[in-house]
């Protein structure tokens, strides 16, 4: 029982000094030093870069298959016109 009280007093007293230095004031940094707005502009550019290009392949894939239909369609009745 003894064992068991001592080891918990140690644990316990281990836990109290760690944590008062590992949380002085000088060595835990604020957030702000880290976030801030000139952190976050290259970001934001690359992500609106990157959404740019993917929205417009999206859109030249969307009108090529539309130029496709619409010019097999054209010369399918060019074909069916010249048979009849």
């Amino acid at each position: 029982m003894l064992k068991k009280i001592m080891s918990f007093f140690v644990i316990t007293m281990a836990t109290i000094f760690l944590s008062e230095s590992a949380f002085a004031a000088g060595t835990v940094p604020q957030i702000t030093d880290y976030i801030s707005a000139s952190t976050l502009e290259p970001i934001a550019t690359s992500i609106l870069t990157v959404l740019g290009v993917v929205v417009t392949a999206a859109f030249t894939i969307l009108g090529f298959g539309v130029a496709a239909r619409v010019g097999f369609g054209v010369i399918k009745s060019f074909f069916s016109k010249a048979a009849s």
